[in-house]
């Protein structure tokens, strides 16, 4: 019994250590106040980014319907980017090309449809209202045009981003980091 409280009593400095050195070192990273100038310096260069990519999955859920998919989103330039959706089994379900303020879209039978209003065109072809501009900036890390405080947000979205564009349904945000 000695011996087992002498290895704890010289455990016990180590493990003060470990648990202060996990206090000492705060994150780095931008600030996360929108005012604070390293907040603003950050979104200024995330900003500038127009060549990228990245992938991932959404559900859209509606009063009338209620999708899953996955994404995988291009942009070329600031006006120029692809956004393809698939099913969950990999098929190609729509394909969205903006190229100079002009979409082209094409379906899952290989219909195409030109428009000079991408948001418009999928609402009208899917049924879906999908905020494009909020989308891009959603995925760069960047608050939406508009959102809504956490007191009038969407009850049935707790602890989620709800972003809100004009007069259309809030949206409910959930980023979740994939390896």
């Amino acid at each position: 019994m000695p011996m087992r409280k002498a290895h704890l009593v010289r455990l016990l400095p180590l493990a003060s250590l470990v648990l202060a050195a996990c206090s000492i070192n705060a994150p780095k990273g931008p600030a996360t106040s929108p005012t604070s100038p390293q907040w603003r310096d950050h979104e200024a260069k995330i900003k500038q980014l127009e060549h990228y990519q990245t992938r991932g999955s959404f559900a859209y859920i509606s009063d009338k319907q209620k999708v899953y998919a996955r994404f995988f989103w291009q942009q070329y330039t600031r006006d120029n980017y692809r956004l393809l959706l698939t099913n969950p089994l990999g098929s190609t379900e729509m394909e969205l090309k903006v190229q100079s303020g002009v979409a082209q879209l094409t379906n899952n039978e290989g219909k195409k449809y030109t428009s000079n209003n991408p948001d418009e065109m999928i609402q009208k072809l899917t049924g879906m209202s999908i905020p494009l501009a909020n989308l891009r900036l959603w995925m760069l890390g960047l608050p939406a045009m508009r959102v809504i405080s956490p007191s009038t947000a969407n009850t049935a979205c707790p602890k989620l981003t709800t972003a809100k564009t004009a007069n259309k349904a809030p949206w409910c945000i959930r980023a979740t980091a994939t390896t």
